[in-house]
């Protein structure tokens, strides 16, 4: 089950169509990164046509501190989307997915990872990166883990925004609520053509 934050603030809950503002409203409001529960997998088939990169822990090939490195360096740097997707948050081995100056742990706390000993930690001027001092993250970054399962560990939490994408919202209006009962590709469609977001 999902508790609530440091804050005493509930996950955010919300339908499909209302995902960007709720991701925009994680960075610039909660200042954290988001964590999207996702248990009809509305959201991921969204997120996985962002620009940026989609990387399924399913995928032994693409799940790789290596490749994830490689995503993070080029999300950041190019104001891109990062997704990682996960069946479950329950049995996540840290040792196996982080490494100090490859993915740090960090990465799931935004005001830590925005420290320059960590971000900068990452860039491999070996393997074509500028070098560090010539980096500078994009306002445009986005790191998101979205999974299906509704249980989050507490010391994520702790650090990351939670919204859980549901069919009908209490939150919503009348009006609103209408509109996130379509179906399912419709709304995701919709989205693309949703207007600007102006910060």
């Amino acid at each position: 089950m999902v508790g609530s934050d440091d804050d005493g603030v509930r996950p955010t809950e919300v339908v499909l169509k209302r995902l960007p503002d709720a991701i925009e409203e994680s960075l610039y409001v909660h200042e954290r990164f988001p964590l999207i529960i996702d248990t009809s997998e509305q959201a991921a088939r969204f997120l996985k046509y962002q620009t940026g990169s989609f990387i399924n822990q399913n995928d032994p090939i693409q799940f790789t501190k290596k490749n994830l490195n490689r995503a993070l360096v080029g999300a950041m740097q190019y104001g891109r989307t990062m997704t990682l997707k996960f069946d479950s948050l329950r049995s996540i081995d840290p040792v196996e997915l982080f490494e100090v100056g490859l993915f740090p742990s960090e990465i799931l706390n935004r005001s830590e990872f925005y420290k320059e000993e960590i971000w900068q930690s990452i860039i491999k001027p070996d393997l074509g990166d500028p070098e560090p001092g010539e980096v500078s993250i994009s306002t445009e970054f986005v790191f998101i883990i979205c999974t299906r399962d509704d249980y989050i560990p507490p010391a994520l939490e702790r650090v990351m925004h939670v919204i859980k994408v549901v069919e009908n919202s209490t939150k919503e209006t009348g009006q609103e609520n209408s509109e996130g009962n379509g179906d399912n590709m419709e709304q995701i469609l919709s989205l693309y053509g949703a207007k600007e977001i102006i910060r």
